[in-house]
């Protein structure tokens, strides 16, 4: 059974915690890491033309990461908030906007607490039917 003292069960049973967080967070994650990583690119980054390919890269990658793991979406909504923070990033690649600030921090930090959140709330319901009771 579960042992206290570092036995091969407790270690299982941490791989095992593990490995449910990252199936069930791993793709938020990564977008908030790219989210970050863009930002602080396109302070550094010498031109406009090398933060609109860096930009319009990462979202068409976060697109396609998406549309090949469709099983990782808890729903439709989950899917759409997710959606949402790319075209943010698009838009934000796109549109000619100064990225020479920490702004990009506040940002993240709202998109964390209503996509996270949400996500994390339609992952403690219990399985079943997603259409409201009559």
């Amino acid at each position: 059974m579960i042992s206290l003292n570092g036995t091969p069960d407790a270690a299982r049973q941490r791989n095992h915690r593990f490995a449910t967080f990252t199936a069930r967070w791993h793709y938020s994650l990564v977008m908030l890491v790219a989210h970050l990583g863009l930002f602080h690119a396109w302070m550094q980054a010498p031109a406009r033309t090398a933060a609109t390919v860096t930009g319009v890269s990462v979202c068409a990658a976060l697109v396609l990461y998406m549309l090949l793991v469709p099983q990782y979406f808890a729903n439709g909504m989950d899917r759409l908030a997710h959606g949402m923070v790319i075209l943010d990033l698009l838009l934000e690649t796109l549109l000619p906007v100064i990225h020479g600030h920490h702004g990009f921090y506040l940002c993240a930090l709202a998109f964390t607490a209503i996509v996270g959140g949400h996500r994390a709330w339609l992952l403690s319901r219990p399985a079943g039917n997603d259409t409201p009771q009559q």
